[in-house]
């Protein structure tokens, strides 16, 4: 699978002549897997970091605001906030677009998780089962209300993600579930 990656990648991005840039995105950066030898210039902007892009994949607070404006559901913001604004890239607060659309088409209803049935959360269940008393408890902590303190990896490899007990903080975050305090 790596080398066909490697392959597709340069080939659609190194090799293009139609193509000046492109833009990859995804929630975990793919490391130590070299897939992206044969490009040139390449350049992360994380999760973590108040860069140029930051407001780019998702919905603004503002962007958000008009939006509910326009259909007459601005007293329903605090809902929105509290649902959706999932996501914070370096400083800038991102509403997932998912989300926030559904949950203007299906009002009146009341709000929802839209995005359950988008994807699998097998891995996110396997390594919460898997992880010990402690990441438990700091997951009971993070239900409560409270927060949990760790070191994350921008960079991990997926290959070992089963083999780190603490990599379950570092999946979260980058997938969405959890945000920077």
């Amino acid at each position: 699978m790596t080398g066909f990656m490697r392959n597709w990648l340069s080939g659609a991005l190194k090799d293009h002549s139609s193509l000046k840039k492109g833009v990859l995105t995804g929630i975990l950066r793919v490391s130590k897997e070299s897939i992206f030898s044969g490009l040139n210039n390449l350049e992360v902007a994380g999760l973590l970091e108040d860069g140029p892009f930051a407001d780019k994949f998702g919905f603004t607070e503002p962007e958000v605001e008009s939006l509910l404006a326009d259909f007459d559901l601005s007293e329903t913001l605090p809902q929105a906030r509290e649902w959706y604004n999932g996501y914070l890239f370096g400083e800038t607060i991102i509403y997932n677009p998912w989300s926030i659309l559904n949950f203007i088409h299906k009002q009146p209803a009341p709000p929802a998780a839209h995005w359950i049935n988008t994807s699998s959360n097998d891995l996110v269940r396997e390594l919460l089962e898997s992880g010990g008393a402690e990441i438990r408890e700091d997951l009971e902590s993070l239900l409560a209300g409270g927060s949990v303190e760790c070191e994350v990896t921008e960079d991990l490899p997926l290959r070992d993600i089963r083999g780190d007990s603490w990599a379950i903080w570092s999946l979260l975050l980058f997938s969405g579930y959890l945000k920077p305090v």
